[in-house]
């Protein structure tokens, strides 16, 4: 299965590591593609930014990240990222979509706003489920209880 990491804390944070190792683990392929840079609040907006037609992409590695994952970042939202991704964008289509760890609570009302809940939803408008990771701190110390639990909400996803 091929699952497609995001966020919309951008290409630096640390969350996306732990979602990239939650699917690792559990032996399937990662592709990381998360906007260059902050995007919080942008819902499932579709909004990038464009050189010569094509959005500007370059490889780059967020921080933990294992060897050997592609991992890009983007001049777009999360919402175009999946949108991008479900059309092959970062290679072969994605069959679900992981967006976070974010930093900062994603509740209630919220999540209307969230860039990292815009991901997944813009997954699932092309039949792609989608799981939304945050965590209610700012500045998180313990990212890994994030990948902890969000683990067997992709399993039951992946089983389904």
């Amino acid at each position: 299965m091929r699952v497609l990491v995001t966020n919309d804390d951008g290409i630096d944070s640390p969350g996306l590591a732990v979602l990239a190792r939650v699917a690792l683990e559990a032996g399937h392929d990662v592709v990381v593609a998360a906007p260059a840079r902050e995007s919080s609040g942008a819902s499932a907006s579709l909004m990038g930014a464009e050189v010569d037609g094509r959005l500007k992409v370059e490889a780059k590695a967020a921080p933990g990240l294992p060897d050997g994952v592609e991992s890009y970042a983007v001049r777009a939202t999360p919402g175009l990222i999946a949108f991008v991704a479900a059309y092959g964008g970062f290679g072969g289509r994605p069959d679900l979509v992981l967006s976070g760890v974010n930093r900062g609570a994603n509740t209630g009302h919220e999540i209307l706003h969230s860039g990292t809940v815009g991901a997944a939803l813009s997954a699932a408008t092309h039949d792609i489920p989608g799981l939304a990771v945050s965590l209610a701190s700012p500045n998180p110390a313990n990212w890994e209880t994030a990948g902890h639990f969000a683990r067997p909400v992709f399993d039951w996803l992946v089983a389904r």
